[in-house]
C-alpha cells in the first residue's frame, strides 16, 4: 500500500460530531464527490474529506495541519520545516537525499519525454535546484 493516511481528527470528529467539521470540511465539495461516485466511499476505507483551506498555493500543509492538529497552520510552521529539510537547513543529509531524489525524478521525466536523458552541467543543476527552492 503506497498511500499517505494520516490517522486523522478530523475522521474522529466526522464520526462523533460533525456540526464541528462544518469549520473544516467543504461540504460543496464533498456532496459533489459523493454524487459523482469519486474516491473510497466504502466503509473499508479511510474516511476522505475536502478540506476548506485558504488559497495560498500552501493547501497540503493547511490541510495536513488541520488532520494532525485540528486548526490551520497560519503561521506556515509545516511549510517553514520543510523548506528548512529540503534546502539543508535542517542538516546537510536531508538536503542530499530530496536534491538527490529530485534529480532522478527529473532524469525519468527525460528518459520518458526525450527517450534519454538531458546532459546538465553542475552550474545548470545547481540553478534549477534553487529555482525548485524558491518555488517551496
Amino acid at each position: 500500500n503506497s498511500s499517505f493516511s494520516i490517522p486523522g481528527s478530523l475522521t474522529t470528529l466526522y464520526n462523533k460530531a460533525p456540526f464541528v467539521l462544518e469549520e473544516f470540511v467543504d461540504a460543496a465539495v464533498l456532496s459533489d464527490i459523493r454524487k459523482e461516485r469519486f474516491g473510497p466511499w466504502q466503509t473499508d476505507f479511510t474516511l476522505l474529506l475536502p478540506v476548506k483551506t485558504p488559497a495560498d498555493y500552501n493547501c497540503l500543509c493547511h490541510s495536513t495541519s488541520i488532520a494532525l492538529w485540528g486548526a490551520q497552520d497560519k503561521d506556515y510552521m509545516l511549510r517553514d520545516a520543510t523548506l528548512r529539510n529540503i534546502s539543508g537547513e535542517a542538516d546537510t543529509f536531508s538536503e542530499r537525499f530530496f536534491k538527490e531524489r529530485w534529480r532522478q525524478a527529473i532524469l525519468e521525466r527525460d528518459r520518458r519525454s526525450f527517450g534519454n536523458e538531458i546532459e546538465r552541467t553542475h552550474s545548470l543543476w545547481a540553478r534549477e535546484w534553487a529555482e525548485e527552492i524558491e518555488l517551496v
